[in-house]
């Protein structure tokens, strides 16, 4: 953090081409993971999936963590991060990003009150509750599905300009956020865990294994039309995503530990609550590796033949790779999550009914 402060965007390795490099891919991430999480909230306080009780206030202090993280990895990436007021002093509705500035600004302060709310106890603030969470989850799924449709309405980038991909960035926020909730859950419960905690991390695990092959569903519904109609920079965004410098990502990364070992396990040993916490682990983390295969690839091809050689500069090229800085950053950022949830852990009563005292 000292040397971006000191050196600023110059510590990164993104240029003119690639504009957007790790910290955009962890901010989406990021922030799909607290709308998945506060999807778990609204559904345990506000539709009849009682085995999820016990999870409502630990999934809104997860959402929190995770939205706090998300916005910090945005505001380091901006030129000018003391300018963002202008975004919301200065909106034209007429632009997606725009709208997303507000969406994201108030669902941040609604899942603040929800959270300080979720502490409270009493029919008034219960009826509050509702209130903010039937609200937040309008917002969440606007937010979610407008972050897909920013970079679908991209028309100058092939690769982004589907209407498949605002779908995406909504499921894949429910799929990756359920299983944070589930994976910290399990990390943060109390020394003597009730049976209920146990069924709710469990619940939340066959929640995951029924998902996350529908998500995949949608990944092949994307890729295998791109590829059946291997059009220009299209296709060639795709190959680099499959079988370019960075294949691992897909599929190692995403296919093999996102997908196939946490289904694998889930499937095996569903009904252990740390074997399920350990796979949903595995699901939240890796889907970092999704959201980098959707922002980077666009923006690594050439949207004209030739035009690398056209200027030569080292700020005008298709290859990204983040820098020790970039990731350093981003650890600081995820860390500062974590103090987040382990506070909580240590001073809030994050499970409801359902644990016994920390010892």
């Amino acid at each position: 953090m000292a040397v971006y402060l000191g050196r600023g965007h110059l510590a990164a390795a993104y240029g003119s081409y690639v504009p957007w490099g790790l910290w955009v891919a962890c901010y989406s991430w990021l922030v799909g993971l607290s709308f998945g999480a506060f999807f778990v909230a609204a559904a345990a306080h506000l539709a009849p999936v009682r085995w999820l009780a016990p999870l409502v206030r630990l999934a809104l202090v997860a959402a929190l963590a995770a939205y706090l993280a998300g916005m910090l990895s945005i505001w380091l990436d901006l030129g000018r991060p003391e300018r963002v007021w202008h975004l919301l002093a200065y909106t034209d509705f007429g632009s997606i990003m725009g709208i997303m500035a507000w969406s994201y600004t108030l669902y941040g302060c609604l899942l603040v009150a929800a959270t300080v709310l979720s502490l409270a106890r009493g029919r008034v603030a219960g009826r509050a509750l509702n209130v903010l969470l039937g609200t937040g989850l309008v917002l969440s799924v606007a937010a979610a599905g407008a972050a897909g449709a920013l970079f679908g309405a991209v028309g100058a980038r092939p690769y982004w300009n589907e209407g498949i991909l605002p779908l995406m960035f909504l499921f894949g926020a429910a799929v990756s956020g359920s299983a944070f909730v589930a994976a910290a859950a399990w990390l943060l419960r109390p020394d003597r865990p009730a049976p209920e905690l146990e069924s709710a991390v469990v619940g939340l695990g066959r929640a995951v294994l029924i998902a996350l092959p529908i998500y995949l569903l949608l990944e092949w519904a994307k890729y295998s039309i791109v590829w059946l109609a291997a059009v220009g920079t299209h296709v060639e965004a795709l190959n680099l995503v499959l079988f370019g410098p960075y294949w691992w990502v897909f599929w190692v990364v995403h296919l093999g530990l996102g997908v196939a070992v946490p289904l694998a396990v889930l499937a095996i040993r569903g009904r252990s609550p740390a074997a399920v916490a350990a796979a949903c682990g595995l699901v939240a983390i890796t889907f970092l590796a999704v959201r980098l295969n959707i922002v980077l690839p666009a923006l690594a091809v050439e949207e004209l033949r030739g035009l690398e050689q056209a200027f030569v500069h080292p700020r005008l090229s298709f290859a990204y790779t983040p820098t020790l800085i970039e990731w350093l950053v981003q650890i600081w950022i995820i860390g500062i999550a974590g103090i987040v949830l382990l506070a909580a852990r240590r001073w809030l009563k994050l499970f409801v009914g359902a644990e016994a005292t920390h010892g």
